[in-house]
Order: C-alpha cells, then structure tokens, then sequence
C-alpha cells in the first residue's frame, strides 16, 4: 500500500518524455544527416528519453549535466528539432581595445 503511495509521488515528478512514432522517426532522420558533433548529440539526447532511457542514464551516456538535458527538452518541447538545434550561447563581449585588435 505505501509502495504505490511513493510510485504515485514519484510519478508526479518524472517528466513526461514520451514522443509519437512519427517524431522519433524524424530525429533519427535528423540525427543521421547531422554533421555538428554537439548538434547530433542534442538529438540523440531527445531521442534516448523518448524511448524510455532515463535521464541519469543518457546524462552519463553523453556526459552532460541532467539540467542541460532538460533545457534540451524545453526546447525541443516549444519549437521542435529548430529550436533545439538553434545557437543559443554567445560568447562574452570583446575586452580588447581597438589598438590591440589591429
């Protein structure tokens, strides 16, 4: 009886990463005409939840934090596979003068 108590709690706060038959056939499209290392691993990282890997589980896989997975999946989940691909950190603004940069 607690045992399902707990299961239902723990239910409550997995993330729901499941995707249509028709989607993961499009990220493994996606994934196999990607030439960007980081790129392919984003898709691969939206494909592995999707087919039931956990998230420690493909975080260890690919070596990234469990954050950047879910980042990753909040991407994916508001604009598809552009939105996850799309170049979202900018480096710092130049520190160097315009004599130093001639």
């Amino acid at each position: 009886m607690l045992a399902n108590f707990y299961k239902k709690i723990i239910m409550l706060f997995m993330k729901d990463y499941t995707l249509s038959k028709e989607q993961i056939r499009i990220l493994r499209r996606a994934h196999k005409r990607e030439r960007n290392k980081g790129n392919a691993d984003r898709i691969k990282a939206i494909y592995s939840l999707a087919v039931g890997y956990s998230i420690s589980q493909v975080a260890d896989i690919l070596m990234v934090d469990q954050s950047t997975l879910r980042n990753y999946h909040a991407s994916y989940t508001s604009g598809g596979i552009l939105e996850l691909l799309k170049a979202k950190y900018h480096g710092s603004e130049c520190r160097l003068s315009e004599a130093q940069l001639s």
